[in-house]
């Protein structure tokens, strides 16, 4: 049986503990800070088609007009875009295209939309 070289084991040893350190950060932030949705209506469209990813910051606590949020609605994750925000109450008007507009708490909304795939 051959021995590996020192070298060799040397550098996978440091290449598996950094995959491990960073796996270790990006789990916790990401289920903190950030989170993904697909769309599977066209609720938003054409800012998000359906079938696209949208990338959504859960921290967000301030929202202006033509914002993207996620919210849960009817036992679902759902898309609106900010018609109006009242910063004194934290009520959000969205508006669908497959309905009328809502007025959501801010116990509501999961997050604002940062970034999304076409």
């Amino acid at each position: 049986m051959t021995k590996l070289p020192d070298e060799f084991v040397k550098k996978t040893k440091k290449t598996l503990l950094s995959v491990v350190i960073a796996v270790a950060i990006a789990v916790p932030v990401r289920a903190a800070l950030f989170s993904t949705y697909r769309a599977k209506t066209d609720a938003v469209s054409p800012e998000v088609p359906k079938g696209s990813y949208v990338f959504v910051y859960k921290l967000a606590t301030s929202f202006r007009s033509g914002d993207i949020v996620v919210y849960r609605g009817q036992d679902k994750a759902m898309l609106g875009r900010v018609m109006d925000f009242d910063k004194s109450t934290g009520i959000i008007r969205v508006e669908r295209r497959d309905g009328n507009p809502k007025e959501l708490s801010p116990t509501t909304v999961i997050g604002r939309a940062v970034l999304n795939t076409r």
